[in-house]
């Protein structure tokens, strides 16, 4: 296995409604990956740094592969690029003894916000022979 620049560290996972709404549809996650940063305090029990996450983890144990889909290669191969990384992190996630949390300190955090979707202006060309299927409702036609 590849070296994740693993060290230890005081993770606790995040437990929100949001990710136990799904509980009935899917298993519960027991493997959470958690972003944040260590904070100048100290745990009182521990003596560590206190580690500081977003309130909301991502249950990797539970995570499906993507789907490959079509045939442009530069995106497949992408695919079998996330895939295996998220393979990674499970099969590392198997190693850890109960309540053992590592740090992997080869991976980087992304922040990405989405495009706005534009709306249409005018009139929308292939909407306009709609009207003359034969069982549009209140159509002439029929």
């Amino acid at each position: 296995m590849a070296n994740l620049g693993v060290n230890k560290s005081n993770i606790v996972p995040a437990t929100t409604a949001a990710t136990t709404a799904i509980g009935d549809k899917r298993p519960q996650p027991k493997v959470w990956m958690n972003v944040g940063y260590f904070s100048d305090d100290v745990d009182p029990e521990t003596g560590e740094k206190m580690f500081v996450s977003v309130p909301l983890g991502i249950g990797v144990d539970t995570m499906d592969p993507a789907k490959k889909r079509g045939r442009n290669e530069q995106y497949n191969q992408l695919v079998d690029a996330k895939n295996e990384l998220l393979e990674m992190i499970q099969k590392f996630a198997g190693t850890l003894d109960p309540g053992q949390d590592e740090m992997l300190l080869d991976l980087q955090v992304q922040v990405r916000r989405v495009h706005n979707v534009e709306e249409p202006t005018g009139a929308n060309p292939h909407s306009s022979a709609l009207s003359r299927l034969s069982f549009a409702i209140g159509s002439d036609a029929a």
